[in-house]
């Protein structure tokens, strides 16, 4: 890592973990326009903007106002976002439905400010009631163009924010997504979660979360990479939900669906690299320290566009790099063959690209 790496995983660590750093930060211009891309890229500017805010800095004026201005961004996105999720869930509650919060809202409530978690779009679970909520919002003209993605969920526009309808959990292209499909729809059939901090919205009950977040993870992982913000949200779910998890249960499950080993990996790197202990690791952690290795490079990896490169050799050059890259991520997290799985979501690989 080089030293503005360095700064940034210090500040998120600062910022979650208790291990609060010194200031001010005093960088230079480029050094902070660095630092503005580099947290960005990875999905957590408004949490270093507020630590680098708690401890004192010599930004710019210039990129602070940037900054400032993302942050408002993400700010009033939240809020407009957790406005949409209480008319939806109320919509539906009136009607009978039972609406489901994934990952989103309830990930922002592990954040020590739920509003420094930035999501781009809403995740929802109706309980089997996929076609009739999509009727329901269709028929009432709180919804147009309901845009069906895939098998997994559909997609719409909801008080001006989007939201994903899931019909499954997991895509349908291999073994180890199978298993997780099969245990968390059971899982889904048991008690939700609730928080007093957003009442009358559900989440899922920490044993459904837990398979959730990790199968969710490890295919953003093996499909199109994964940010800082991934791993955070990984961990800090673990970390919070530990001692209501049945360890056991969820080891075997890693292990049936052959995701073990890149499951342990992300354990690694969050107690590493940001200082969360998820309860999760089996043995020492030094068994899977080579593999969590790799997944931070991926992380710090900027994204290699094609489309920006004006020269066909550098096109192809950066087309075949993506590529590899997956291909790596692919046999980290799944045991079967690469092409095996490569021709069943060639969609996904084609939306990557």
């Amino acid at each position: 890592m080089n030293g503005i790496q360095q700064l940034f995983i210090s500040l998120i660590r600062s910022a979650v973990a208790r291990e609060p750093m010194d200031g001010p930060i005093l960088l230079s211009t480029r050094q902070w326009k660095q630092l503005y891309c580099l947290s960005t890229a990875q999905f957590l500017s408004v949490l270093a903007y507020s630590e680098l805010s708690r401890l004192g800095n010599n930004m710019p004026e210039k990129i602070k106002a940037g900054w400032k201005s993302d942050v408002d961004y993400h700010l009033a996105r939240f809020d407009a976002q957790l406005m949409g999720l209480t008319h939806i869930s109320q919509f539906l509650e009136d009607h009978g439905i039972r609406t489901m919060i994934l990952k989103g809202l309830g990930l922002a409530l592990l954040y020590p400010v739920p509003q420094a978690r930035e999501c781009s779009d809403v995740d929802i679970f109706c309980f089997g009631e996929f076609e009739r909520v999509n009727s329901l919002l269709e028929d009432t003209g709180l919804i147009s163009g309901i845009v069906e993605e895939n098998d997994k969920h559909c997609s719409f526009s909801f008080d001006g924010i989007n939201i994903e309808n899931h019909r499954h959990f997991c895509e349908n292209v291999n073994k180890a997504n199978a298993i997780f499909e099969e245990q968390i729809s059971r899982l889904s059939k048991t008690k939700c979660r609730t928080d007093s901090r957003v009442p009358g919205i559900l989440f899922p009950g920490p044993q459904m979360g837990a398979l959730h977040m990790t199968i969710h993870t490890l295919s953003h992982l093996a499909w199109s990479g994964i940010t800082l913000r991934h791993l955070l949200d990984f961990g800090l779910f673990f970390q919070r939900y530990n001692d209501e998890l049945d360890r056991e249960s969820i080891v075997k499950i890693w292990k049936d669906a052959g995701i073990a080993d890149a499951a342990f990996s992300l354990c690694t790197l969050c107690g590493s690299l940001l200082g969360i202990d998820t309860g999760m690791i089996e043995g020492k952690s030094t068994d899977f320290r080579n593999t969590a290795d790799l997944i931070l490079q991926v992380i710090l990896t900027p994204c290699l566009s094609s489309s920006s490169a004006w020269n066909p050799i550098t096109k192809i050059y950066r087309k075949y790099k993506r590529y590899r890259i997956r291909y790596v991520m692919h046999r980290i997290v799944y045991s079967e063959p690469f092409p095996d799985s490569f021709w069943k979501s060639f969609s996904i690989l084609k939306k990557w690209t």
